[in-house]
This record gives C-alpha cells, sequence and structure tokens, in this order.
C-alpha cells in the first residue's frame, strides 16, 4: 500500500497510521505491507496543514495508492477596519458611525468566523462590543458617543487569540 502526496514542500514530516500501524516520511510517498483486506487509516498532516482525506477505510488488493491532498490552514493575517461614516459631528452623535471589520487570511482572503473584540475610547460605546465574521470575513458594529466631543474618538479591534488587531 503507497500513500502519495504531491504538494508539500521538500523535507516537510507527514505521517500515516493504517491498520495501528504508524509511518512518517519527509518524502512524497509513505508504504506499507499489508495482505489483501480492508483497512482504517488516519493522516496525519504538518502543522499548518490539513489533509484531505484525512482518514477513511482502503480496501487492498494488489498494489494499492492512496493520494493525499495537504492544504495549507488560513492563518488570520490583517483586520481592516472602516467607519461609515468616518465623521459624526455633534448634531448627528446619537446616529452614530457603522464600524465595518474585514478579517483577512495570509493570502488576503476574507475569513469568516474569526471572533473580534472591540472598544472605543471614552466617550464613544460601541455595541455589540464582539462580533464574529460572516462568509465575508466582515462584521459590523454601531460606534456612538455618550457626549459631545471635539477630539476623535479611537476604535480599537482585536481578534484573538492571534493578537492581531487594527485600529
Amino acid at each position: 500500500v503507497t500513500f502519495t502526496e504531491p504538494g508539500l514542500p521538500s523535507g516537510t514530516q507527514w505521517s500515516v497510521t493504517l491498520n495501528d500501524v504508524s509511518h512518517s516520511s519527509t518524502t512524497s510517498t509513505i508504504t506499507f505491507q499489508e495482505p489483501a483486506g480492508t483497512y482504517p487509516y488516519s493522516v496525519t498532516a504538518p502543522s499548518g496543514y490539513s489533509a484531505s482525506p484525512s482518514s477513511g477505510s482502503l480496501t487492498v488488493s494488489g498494489a494499492t495508492t492512496q493520494s493525499i491532498t495537504f492544504t495549507i490552514k488560513p492563518v488570520l493575517s490583517r483586520i481592516t477596519v472602516t467607519a461609515s461614516p468616518s465623521t459624526v459631528v455633534q448634531s448627528t452623535a446619537t446616529a452614530g458611525s457603522t464600524i465595518t471589520v474585514t478579517a483577512l487570511d495570509q493570502n488576503g482572503n476574507p475569513m469568516p468566523g474569526v471572533s473580534i473584540s472591540l472598544s472605543a475610547t471614552s466617550p464613544g460605546y460601541l455595541n455589540p462590543s464582539s462580533v464574529t465574521t460572516g462568509a465575508d470575513g466582515q462584521a459590523t458594529a454601531t460606534l456612538s458617543l455618550t457626549e459631545s466631543i471635539t477630539s476623535p474618538v479611537q476604535v480599537t479591534v482585536t481578534a484573538p487569540p492571534s493578537g492581531v488587531s487594527g485600529s
């Protein structure tokens, strides 16, 4: 039985467990000697990657090959913040400003499902103060003021546990 993977960087370790026996490799193949039969397998991906398929059942009848594809897991690398309107004047302080945060991965792609905390300097407040990005990688909150001011209110966003933040 041969497991193959076509895309990991040279020297990257990966492993397969077939019928409770584990083998690992830093090359593109892992080979087992098994008689005919059906066996469970699972794949351990290198850190930062996901495997497909990551597990399954393999029927062995002669030379059998199973291809495994590794994909780099997206990593939150940047948060953008926009405000609309960008200026809230005294007469519209109660109307507030919509704060839109966008979570982006290492390739600039939107990331859904990212939990983001928001805070504002006084007298600004945000509702809600915690959001989760949607399928488009975006989430919104409303910035309101408790009183009229002449200096800017700063909004800070943080996405734990990575600590990526912006303002």
